[in-house]
C-alpha cells in the first residue's frame, strides 16, 4: 500500500487531480474503491480523502473579510472574460458606468475564467490560434490596468475551470515536473507585484460565498435554473460565474431565514465553440455593512449600456 495509508501532500494532490479528471470525463464523481485502486491505498483512507474533497468549502471556510471597522464596503464582481476572447467594449462600458456613478470598489473579485487557455484545452485545437504565453501576456496587461485604475482596492482572483486547464495539462504531460512548476500562473502574471490574491477554494466575503460555479459534482452542463442547482450544494448565500448568464433568486429555510443566490454574466465575446447560446454579459455590485449583510445588484451590459 502506498505510504502505509498515510495521507501526504503528494497523495492529496494526486487524489485531487484524479477526481477532477474523472468528473470531467465521466460526469460523475469517482468512488472510493476506484480511487483506492488507482492510488494503491486502502478504501478507508480513500473514503476519508473523498469526504474532504467533497466538503472543501466547509472544511476550508475562511474568516469573513468584512470587519466592524470597515462599514459599507463596495465590491465589484466580474467573471468569465476568457482572454483573449474578452469583449473590450463591454469592459469599457462597465468602467464608464462605475466612473459616472462614482462607484469606487473597495474589493474586486475576478470570479474565474479570466483566461481561456485555448491551446491547453481538451478539445481539438487550431495551432494558429494564440499561444498560452500570448494569452497570459494580455491577461497581465488587463490586471495591470485594473490595479492602476483601482490602486487601493483589495483584488482577489479566484481560479475557474479554465485556469485549471493549465494545471491539468501539466499534470497530464509533465507530471514528474508538476511540483516544480506549481504556482506557474501566479508567477507569470506577477500577482504578488500587483498585490492580487489568488484563491483556489470557495471563500466568503461577509455572509456571501464566492464560487466560480464549476465546483459542483455531476454534469457540468449549463442548467436553465442556475441558482436552484447551486443552492443544492451551497445551502447559503452565494454568487457564481461560469454559466455566462445573469440570474438571482431568494431561498427560504424552514426557520424562515432568507438566503440569496446569484449568477453574474460574462464579459467575453461569442466563443467559437458556442456560437448559438443564451448568454448575457454583465457584472455585479455588492454592498456590505459592518455585520457582513449585503445587497447584490446584478448588472447587464448590452449595446454599450448598463441595465
Amino acid at each position: 500500500m502506498m505510504g502505509d495509508n498515510v495521507l501526504t501532500p503528494q497523495l492529496w494532490r494526486k487524489a485531487q487531480a484524479i477526481r477532477q479528471k474523472h468528473i470531467q470525463l465521466n460526469g460523475t464523481d469517482i468512488g472510493r474503491k476506484q480511487l483506492a485502486s488507482i492510488l494503491g491505498i486502502g478504501e478507508d483512507l480513500a473514503r476519508k480523502i473523498l469526504f474532504a474533497l467533497r466538503n472543501l468549502s466547509i472544511i476550508k471556510a475562511e474568516d469573513q473579510l468584512i470587519t466592524p471597522e470597515n462599514v459599507n464596503l463596495t465590491e465589484l464582481v466580474i467573471a468569465d472574460l476568457h482572454i483573449p476572447y474578452h469583449d473590450v467594449t463591454a469592459i469599457e462600458t462597465m468602467y464608464e458606468y462605475l466612473d459616472v456613478n462614482k462607484i469606487n470598489p473597495d474589493i474586486i473579485v475576478i470570479l474565474g475564467d479570466l483566461i481561456d487557455f485555448y491551446q491547453v484545452s481538451a478539445f481539438s485545437k487550431d495551432p494558429t490560434k494564440m499561444s498560452v504565453k500570448e494569452e497570459i501576456d494580455i491577461a497581465r496587461e488587463f490586471l495591470v490596468n485594473l490595479r492602476y485604475k483601482y490602486p487601493d482596492a483589495k483584488i482577489i482572483y479566484y481560479e475557474g475551470n479554465h485556469e485549471q486547464r493549465l494545471n491539468r495539462y501539466l499534470m497530464d504531460n509533465a507530471g514528474e515536473l508538476y511540483e516544480l512548476v506549481q504556482g506557474l500562473l501566479e508567477d507569470k502574471l506577477q500577482l504578488d507585484d500587483l498585490d492580487i490574491e489568488y484563491k483556489t477554494d470557495p471563500f466568503r466575503i461577509g455572509k456571501l460565498w464566492h464560487l466560480h460555479g464549476h465546483e459542483r459534482a455531476g454534469r457540468s452542463g449549463n442548467p436553465e435554473y442556475i441558482t436552484n442547482v447551486m443552492w443544492k450544494f451551497v445551502h447559503d448565500n452565494f454568487i457564481v460565474g461560469h454559466y455566462h448568464r445573469s440570474q438571482e433568486k431568494v431561498f427560504k429555510s424552514i426557520d424562515g431565514t432568507l438566503y440569496w443566490g446569484g449568477a453574474v454574466g460574462h464579459l467575453a465575446t461569442t466563443l467559437e465553440y458556442a456560437k448559438l447560446n443564451n448568454w448575457t454579459q454583465g457584472f455585479a455590485i455588492v454592498k456590505y455593512d459592518s455585520s457582513g449583510n449585503f445587497v447584490a445588484d446584478l448588472k447587464t451590459v448590452h449595446g454599450g449600456q448598463v441595465f
